[in-house]
């Protein structure tokens, strides 16, 4: 069995993402941006929530939001996490100020989730992205570079 640290630390610490064409999703409302590969087609990119399918099975759900249900971030964590606990028991997480990053295997498939609360607390933001796990070893550096690229 894997650790939930290994899985976690696996993801973010994977090499560059292969030469593709990334494009770029805008949230202009809330002033949110993240960069994701073409593998998911371009979709609708200014929205405030985008869903997207690559061919290989994996999906991609990208949001920004008006932060009216949680005030802190800590409240906010506790949701995220809490859902994810019903689902993924065994996710693996990482934090810092105002931000959450959990990982983890439902079944066969990898999930990975990035949210973030802007500094007033107004708006949240986050990517989820799930892909089969056989796809796993490509898809890390990926997830690494959508994560880190989520701005406000």
């Amino acid at each position: 069995m894997v650790s939930r640290r290994v899985v976690l630390l696996g993801i973010l610490s994977a090499g560059p993402a292969r030469a593709e064409t990334w494009h770029r999703w805008r949230s202009p409302r809330f002033n949110v941006w993240m960069e994701f590969p073409a593998r998911f087609g371009a979709g609708p990119v200014q929205e405030d929530t985008t869903r997207l399918n690559a061919a290989d099975g994996a999906a991609l759900l990208v949001y920004a939001r008006a932060n009216e249900a949680y005030g802190s971030f800590d409240a906010f964590k506790r949701f995220v996490l809490a859902t994810l606990r019903q689902d993924a028991p065994r996710a693996t997480q990482a934090e810092g100020e105002r931000w959450l990053s959990v990982s983890g295997m439902r079944g066969e498939v990898l999930f990975h989730e990035r949210h973030r609360m802007s500094r007033d607390r107004r708006v949240l933001a986050g990517l989820c992205v799930t892909c089969p796990a056989r796809l796993q070893a490509e898809y890390r550096p990926i997830l690494r570079r959508m994560s880190h690229s989520l701005t406000m």
